[in-house]
């Protein structure tokens, strides 16, 4: 949630939405370092969409993980 809260704040200041290397580059995310996940952003000037997933061991951990511009949070579970 706090990638998604960073590009609100910079689609209010630059109207638009940004990249991940954008975010980071302006001192806006770090993105933590978490075993068994990989974060990446689906974005365009008027929408974004943040995706975290799993390849992990866990068959209990949701496979992915996303987050959108309306903060609208999925998860996807494996069976």
């Amino acid at each position: 949630m706090a990638v998604a809260n960073a590009e609100r704040r910079y689609l209010a200041i630059n109207g638009r939405y940004a990249s991940f290397d954008d975010l980071r580059e302006n001192g806006d995310i770090h993105i933590p370092s978490r075993p068994n996940y990989r974060y990446y952003t689906e974005n365009s000037d008027t929408s974004f969409k943040i995706i975290a997933t799993y390849s992990g061991p866990d068959p209990k951990a949701p496979k992915r993980i996303s987050v959108d511009e309306t903060m609208a949070l999925k998860t996807e579970i494996s069976n």
